[in-house]
């Protein structure tokens, strides 16, 4: 693997910025420099980064001006921004841009779309003055992880046709012994813990509970870490797959602080335990604000790191991380983790913050095929290439300065995303990860001192 590029989180200026449409949906595509972040306090207003585009909707109708707030990177002294004005739906736009970089914002510049396309340029120069913003500073622990499945009996190997791969040598995840075996390999693999999937204390006969204590009592045998894995797909009074509520979140999160955090075995960064959410767009962004707000007024707090493809959801969150990247096709990665990586790794700059600098988890996968799951789902296969695409994930995680890793995942053989030795790979993917894990530590020396060490 190459050595550490230039940070792309870097030449950072901070602008405010106001749309006037009278159009439901419009696009601004930059040029010359890159999104690192834009969000707006209209909470009726939706904005979404997809590479070079901010989409931003809208649910009222008739004229509106919606405020942007945008971190931009790669403003480069003497360079030209160039901007395009796209109306989706039918209206006019118009645009205004102030330079934010202090606290006395400027007006730089304003352009008027009407109501076709418009194409329009901003000196670079004039957005950097007063900055660029200060570098963004490392996270104080870099910590590799693997996604965890603790549903497997013995029987699971020979007996589900859904599966076409198996652990060697196979196991129950029931058995304590087999369990502190696994929690010990992946120790020796160079993992910081297991994220454990959970769907709360008492859901399904409380299984989840029972599954979760075992595997904090493996890992304290091991000298290991876990955490929890919240499924805020059915975070809710019928936990069934759907939407996340409030008040299931709060008592969900309770119970993770109450119930396993305590333990020794389980994961802590600054002394707050980790909590990864997985797709953590099922509540809303003032949901999580709600539920993680009454959680800390009860005494409580975790590191709560949520699951998302886009910065929705930042405003609440301590970090974020994406589960399937391999959905990604070979190096569409490193744009993916380019662009997520600019969002969370800013997006404390935007003014009013007052969380701080988030953690980006990035993902990274040996692959994925699930052509063996009947549930009416369109089948998908990201081949392995005998070990290429997992190195191209790390690579870009690495080259976008990831301050987690997180890799999906350890045992999800339905998927077929598992790295554990398997009898179809053997310990290729086990030897890839202790190597490129050791990688990731050189290049952030910070992590000197580890949880579960």
């Amino acid at each position: 693997m190459s050595a550490d590029p230039a940070d792309p989180a870097s030449n950072l200026v901070r602008v405010q910025a106001f749309l006037t449409t009278t159009s439901s949906a419009v696009d601004l595509t930059l040029g010359g420099a890159e999104w690192a972040n834009a969000v707006s306090e209209d909470a009726s207003v939706r904005v979404i980064i997809d590479g070079a585009t901010v989409h931003v909707t809208r649910k009222s109708s008739g004229e509106i001006d919606i405020p942007l707030d945008m971190i931009l990177g790669s403003v480069l002294a003497g360079g030209t921004l160039s901007w395009t004005l796209t109306p989706v739906s039918p209206g006019t736009s118009a645009l205004e841009m102030f330079n934010a970089n202090v606290a006395s914002t400027r007006l730089v510049d304003r352009f008027d779309g009407g109501t076709s396309v418009g194409n329009f340029t901003t000196s670079a120069d004039l957005l950097r003055e007063g900055g660029p913003l200060s570098a963004v500073p490392r996270t104080r622990e870099h910590l590799v992880v693997a996604f965890f499945y603790p549903w497997w009996t013995l029987d699971s190997w020979t007996n589900d046709p859904q599966i076409h791969d198996s652990p060697v040598p196979q196991y129950s995840t029931d058995n304590p012994a087999d369990l502190q075996q696994i929690m010990s390999t992946a120790k020796s693999t160079g993992l910081d813990a297991l994220v454990v999937t959970w769907s709360g204390k008492d859901t399904d006969g409380g299984i989840h509970h029972q599954r979760m204590l075992r595997c904090l009592t493996a890992a304290g045998q091991a000298g290991f870490k876990v955490a929890a894995l919240l499924e805020t797909t059915r975070a809710n009074p019928q936990h069934v797959d759907g939407d996340a509520d409030p008040d299931t979140v709060l008592q969900e999160l309770s119970d993770i602080v109450d119930d396993y955090a305590s333990q020794a075995s389980y994961l802590r960064v600054e002394n707050r335990p980790v909590v990864m959410a997985y797709a953590a767009q099922r509540l809303t962004q003032a949901g999580w604000k709600d539920a993680l707000g009454r959680l800390r007024a009860s005494g409580r707090e975790v590191l709560l790191i949520g699951e998302g493809s886009n910065n929705t959801r930042l405003g609440a969150m301590d970090g974020q991380f994406y589960y399937p990247s391999n959905d990604q096709p070979g190096d569409g990665i490193r744009t993916f983790d380019r662009v997520q990586g600019l969002n969370v790794r800013t997006y404390h700059l935007l003014p009013g913050d007052t969380i701080g600098r988030r953690v980006w988890a990035a993902t990274v996968s040996p692959g994925y095929d699930d052509t063996h799951i009947n549930d009416g789902r369109v089948p998908r296969v990201t081949d392995r290439a005998n070990g290429a695409y997992y190195k191209t994930q790390w690579q870009a995680a690495l080259d976008n300065r990831a301050d987690w890793i997180a890799i999906t995942s350890w045992n999800e053989y339905f998927e077929n995303t598992e790295i554990e030795a398997t009898k179809l790979y053997g310990s290729v993917y086990l030897d890839l990860t202790k190597s490129t894990a050791a990688m990731f530590r050189s290049l952030n020396p910070v992590a000197a001192s580890r949880p579960g060490r």
